[in-house]
């Protein structure tokens, strides 16, 4: 998953690459609600057509061109999170769309791998095969895990906590031996008390 950030004063959102989709969707679509542009993403409002610039300035004229006005421009705002939230790799398949639902739905169309049988196993491949690196906060290998997991929740592929407790349990260098041993001894603990004990262990 790309760890670069699309900076947004409502929040940041994950650049969307090709296997971070469901992440980057609850991402952006926190943002796109927080502008109230969320229904226009998903169709959930109507197309305004142009009235035309008034001639005169009565009341329903007006009002109809301001409502014209601000679609435009919240479609526009779209646009651009839409964009900027994808990395350069993925920019490819909406360049020259000025539309944020067609966009959209050619983001979902090309990164959802989940959609497909073939991508959920790509994805259980990677889950499966999937390593801390040396030198990296152990933090950033289990969020790469979860995210993961959360692409793959709900399918036949998905992910329990309890193989993905497993998988943390095998991979993970020597060092935190002892301390996966205490979590083992636990029968009842959480994934989250897991991730959490790791953290805040010093590796021998």
């Amino acid at each position: 998953m790309s760890e670069e950030m699309f900076k947004h004063s409502l929040g940041n959102v994950h650049l969307l690459d090709h296997t971070n989709y469901t992440v980057w969707k609850e991402d952006c679509m926190m943002v796109l609600q927080g502008i109230m542009v969320w229904n226009i993403v998903m169709e959930g409002e109507e197309e305004l057509e142009d009235p035309g610039r008034p001639n005169d300035f009565t009341r329903p004229l007006v009002l109809a061109w301001k409502a014209y006005k601000d679609y435009k421009q919240w479609k526009l705002q779209a646009v651009a999170i839409i964009y900027g939230s994808c990395t350069n790799a993925v920019k490819v398949y909406i360049k020259g769309m000025e539309g944020p639902v067609q966009m959209w739905k050619e983001l979902e169309a090309h990164t959802n791998t989940a959609n497909s049988s073939v991508g959920r196993m790509s994805l259980f491949w990677k889950f499966s095969t999937l390593r801390p690196t040396p030198g990296q906060p152990l933090n950033t290998y289990f969020a790469k895990l979860l995210d993961i997991t959360t692409e793959l929740a709900g399918s036949e592929e998905a992910v329990s906590n309890m193989v993905l407790k497993n998988h943390i349990y095998m991979t993970l260098p020597p060092a935190y031996a002892v301390t996966i041993e205490i979590l083992q001894s636990h029968a009842r603990v959480t994934l989250q008390e897991v991730i959490d004990g790791l953290n805040e262990c010093k590796p021998n």
